[in-house]
Formats: C-alpha cells, structure tokens, sequence
C-alpha cells in the first residue's frame, strides 16, 4: 500500500515540530504547515537570515488561495531563545560553520524528492538562495525568489569577509573574534521606521560570515536548474544582498530554456530587501509585487 504525500510529509512535519518543541524556539519563528486535502500542489517556502517562518505565512496564503498546500521551514539555528526568552545567535551558523546551510539543503531535498505532488518553491533572501539550490537537484515547477543572498551588498563588508578567507593567522583566532563580535541588524517597515520583530536583532559576525560564504558558493555553483518557470524579485534599493550577482545569475537563466520573470524595482520606489515579507514592505508596494504572482 502507497503512502500518500500527505502523510508524508505530516509526519516529517510533526518530527519536526516535536523536535522544536524540546528546544526553545519562538513561536513565529516555527516551522508550519497547511495542507489542503481537495487540490494538488505543494509550496515550500524559506524564510530570511534573522527573521522567522512569520516571514512568508501572508505571501503563502495568497499563493494558495485558491488551492494547494504549503510548508514554511526553519533555517537552521534560526529563532532559538536563551533561558531568559530571549533571541539566541550562538544557535546559527558561525564562523566555519556555511556547510549547515548544504546540509540542510541536502535533508530537505531528500525528503521533498520522496513526494507524488507538483512542488513549486519560495524563498527569501538566504531563503531565496536555499531554494534555488534545492531547485538545482530536484524537479519543481515553479521557483520564486525575493532577493536571494549571494554575498554581502556593501564593499567594505564583502571586503572584510574576503579578507578573512586569506587571513595569514590562526583561523581559530580569527573565528573566535568575529563569532564573539556582536552585530546588529535593524528591522525596518517600508517607510523606514524601525520594527521590532521575531528572529534575531543580534547576530555574530561569524554567523554573517558563515551567510556571506554560502552566498558566495552558491552564486559559483552553476548546476543547471530543474523548473519549469522562475519569478525572481530584486530592488535596487537594496544594500544588504549583492545586487550585481542577483542580476547576473538572471541574466545566466535568460540564457537558458526556462521561462524567467525578472521584476526589478527601481531606486527611487525604496523597495526593501526584504520585499516579500507584508509587514516590512509598504502596503502598495506588496500589492504591486502580490500583481506579479
């Protein structure tokens, strides 16, 4: 007797938040499910960096208004509280620690090619990338993707996590400095004003670095994706992720046979990086993105 998609990825799910449930992680940072029992298809989306499940629930609900069921992963190490319920950084990635991200990569795919169902994927920004790489291993049908992270934006930060690929000292050293260097991320709505929201203010440098290099490796992989079509987002505004390499990796898909939708917001519209979250972007400027969808 078959095992129908619905159970498996139920109980993959329920393991998965059962395992959540003996560690302390916020509740919007969780991983959900909604599953649909009268229509096909399956979405699979992947939040940001410092940010949480919440991230993409509204994105998700839109996308299956009309049928079709989705899950919404947690990054690893992402929103775990320390004894106070406050968020804990030392839980993501560090410093020598950007092969997480495969081997998260390499779990889910494992899990997801074991399914009878349309799959189609969505990702932001470090979740953009997680999905493409995913993509580039097992068949989807569609790919979207809200400023997926190949490196830093900034030229002094891709500057300084380069420098640390070459630093001519002891590494452990090094990796102990920047994963004791605390750094924070400030959260913004779409006019700019701070928000205070679930995932990590506070981050390591050696957590950025460990993002920074999975980025990079990503961007270098040139595994030829396994979708049917890609819709991918990018603002011009944006100053965390590495723009060119966002509209370099279009252009290599235009080059392709798959149909690509590049919707490129310009500066002046201040269109943030985090665009597919609703409650960081400007209310008209979801429901122009929600257009595209």
């Amino acid at each position: 007797m078959s095992i129908s998609t619905e159970d498996i990825m139920t109980d993959w799910i329920n393991e998965i938040i059962e395992n959540e449930s003996s560690q302390s992680i916020d509740p919007e940072c969780q991983t959900k499910m909604k599953w649909d029992r009268e229509h096909k298809g399956l979405w699979v989306g992947f939040h940001g960096f410092s940010a949480g499940t919440y991230q993409l629930r509204d994105i998700m609900d839109h996308l299956t208004a009309s049928g079709g069921s989705y899950i919404l992963l947690r990054l690893p190490g992402n929103g775990a509280l320390d004894d106070n319920g406050h968020a804990d950084y030392s839980k993501l990635p560090t410093y020598c620690e950007s092969h997480r991200y495969t081997q998260f990569i390499k779990n889910i795919s494992e899990k997801l090619e074991t399914i009878d169902e349309p799959l189609s994927l969505c990702g932001l920004s470090a979740g953009g990338t997680v999905a493409l790489r995913i993509a580039q291993g097992i068949d989807t049908h569609h790919l979207i993707l809200g400023s997926p992270f190949f490196g830093i934006g900034s030229l002094v930060g891709k500057y300084a996590m380069d420098i640390s690929e070459f630093w001519p000292f002891n590494s452990r050293w090094l990796a102990h400095k920047m994963d004791s260097y605390r750094y924070n991320l400030e959260k913004v709505d779409g006019l700019n004003n701070p928000l205070t929201l679930p995932g990590h203010a506070t981050v390591s440098l050696g957590n950025i670095r460990a993002l920074h290099c999975f980025g990079c490796e990503s961007f270098r992989c040139l595994d030829p994706l396994k979708t049917k079509k890609v819709t991918l987002f990018s603002s011009d505004w944006d100053t965390t992720a590495d723009i060119a390499k966002m509209h370099t990796w279009a252009n290599r898909i235009q080059n392709t046979s798959i149909p690509i939708s590049h919707i490129r917001f310009p500066k002046f519209l201040k269109v943030p990086h985090a665009l597919l979250s609703k409650c960081q972007v400007k209310s008209v400027q979801y429901k122009r993105i929600l257009t595209f969808l």
